[in-house]
């Protein structure tokens, strides 16, 4: 299983910098486990390899685990917009 979300801030009406394409943050089972659970972050969604990757073991993972990545994932995508 896997569970996939893209993002991608809409610039302000003023705002003059270059489109950026949407980041993506994947979190599901490490491939060839079932036992550990892996996020996976490209801030760039066409990069060929993830910028960061995150795992925990499924017993382990909980609501702020979770959370912890989401906020760490939408937090390194407004500082690339910033950027």
């Amino acid at each position: 299983s896997l569970l996939r979300f893209e993002l991608e801030p809409c610039p302000g009406p003023l705002d003059r910098s270059p489109a950026r394409g949407p980041a993506m943050l994947e979190i599901g089972l490490a491939p060839g486990s079932n036992e550990i659970v892996t996020a996976w972050y490209w801030l760039d969604r066409l990069g060929e390899a993830p910028l960061a990757s995150k795992s925990i073991l499924s017993g382990k993972l909980d609501a702020a685990w979770i959370e912890s990545v989401v906020l760490d994932f939408v937090g390194r995508v407004l500082a690339r917009a910033k950027s």
